[in-house]
């Protein structure tokens, strides 16, 4: 647990303790975290935690990954039109 009383982001798969790479807090209702993936150097796993009734969810993979992704790749290549979407 950090300061601020958040859960441990880590998890463990095959055995293994897989801890994230880094962890972002978002409107104090999730927490995401980013892991090194196993295909690539350039692979990474997202993951987030959810806060309902001032209790946290188990670890998930977001079902539309893909968005995350794609943001990305947007705040890259347009930070400033990417930043307005996001704050939107």
């Amino acid at each position: 647990m950090s300061i601020k009383n958040l859960p441990e982001m880590n998890f463990r798969k095959n055995g293994e303790e897989i801890k994230p790479l880094a962890v972002f807090e978002v409107n104090s209702h999730f927490l995401i975290g980013v892991y090194q993936g196993k295909l690539s150097n350039y692979d990474i796993l997202i993951k987030y935690r959810q806060k309902n009734n001032d209790k946290w969810s188990r670890i998930r993979t977001p079902k539309h990954i893909h968005w995350a992704v794609d943001i990305m790749i947007k705040m890259h290549s347009e930070p400033k039109t990417t930043k307005t979407f996001c704050n939107f």
